[in-house]
């Protein structure tokens, strides 16, 4: 950690984040071998792996929105749960919940400039 860490950069915010990251993993770091746990490179990739297939199957709009769906694409569900949620949540509010947190994206500037759905 401390080598992917050693530059921090030089603005104050940045190593704040940095400093507030290392003292988290110091005081929480895992202490059992052979264990995976959530947030470990491993995971990170076949969850976003997962969502890439999702994203493939589903949607034209990027994978960019739909990471708000990791934690219901890796967690356990029961459908009773899911068709819950996917009455709750009407998908305008999605889609503005998407676009406050993330802005403008790459697939939108590609439809702008270029007038065609991403194939």
């Amino acid at each position: 950690m401390e080598t992917a860490w050693a530059e921090e950069g030089q603005r104050a915010s940045t190593i704040a984040v940095v400093e507030g990251l290392r003292a988290y993993v110091r005081a929480y770091q895992p202490k059992v071998e052979d264990v995976k746990y959530v947030a470990s490179t491993e995971i990170l990739e076949s969850s976003f792996g997962k969502l890439k297939r999702i994203e493939g199957q589903q949607s034209q709009d990027g994978i960019t929105g739909l990471s708000l769906a990791l934690g219901a694409a890796v967690g356990h569900w029961d459908s009773g749960t899911i068709r819950e949620a996917l009455d709750t949540v009407p998908e305008k509010k999605v889609v503005g919940t998407v676009a406050r947190l993330f802005g403008t994206t790459v697939q939108w500037l590609r439809r702008q400039f270029f007038g065609a759905k991403p194939s």
